[in-house]
């Protein structure tokens, strides 16, 4: 979290000790954000359906937040294994997309943004980014975490 924060080495993040401070409250915000990231940046990289003027911004978007996403899982959860901080961002990108299905039930949207190949990108983008940016965080030991190399 010293790279988000931005500070100097030396001082300490205002996130660490927020998280530190309120474990419970901060874990239900990474799961809430986690779901609502999954119904709004959907489809992260529309294959199916028609152009869009600012079509950069939903990746955009959805490549920030679910780096962020990952940030979070390492400062939350220090020490588990990437399998599981996975499984979690999966289950969270499958209950945003079910949000997503249900709200646009009924529309004509739903049959072009839900496509096999819409869902598989999201999914992977979705599970793939926070682990990575997990596994990053661990390594280069941001949050406190890792080596510090």
């Amino acid at each position: 979290w010293k790279h988000f924060c931005r500070l100097a080495p030396e001082e300490d993040c205002p996130m660490d000790a927020f998280f530190t401070a309120h474990p419970r409250g901060s874990k239900c915000f990474l799961w809430s954000f986690a779901v609502l990231i999954g119904c709004a940046t959907f489809p992260a990289f529309p294959v199916t359906g028609a152009p869009w003027e600012l079509w950069w911004l939903g990746p955009l978007t959805a490549l920030w937040a679910y780096r962020e996403i990952g940030r979070m899982q390492a400062a939350l959860y220090p020490g588990r294994s990437g399998l599981l901080l996975a499984a979690m961002a999966l289950g969270l990108a499958l209950a945003g997309l079910l949000c997503r299905f249900l709200l646009e039930y009924g529309e004509v949207s739903n049959s072009v943004n839900f496509t096999a190949p819409n869902v598989l990108l999201h999914l992977l983008l979705a599970v793939g980014l926070p682990a990575l940016t997990a596994w990053q965080a661990t390594v280069h030991g941001v949050g406190g975490q890792g080596n510090g190399t």
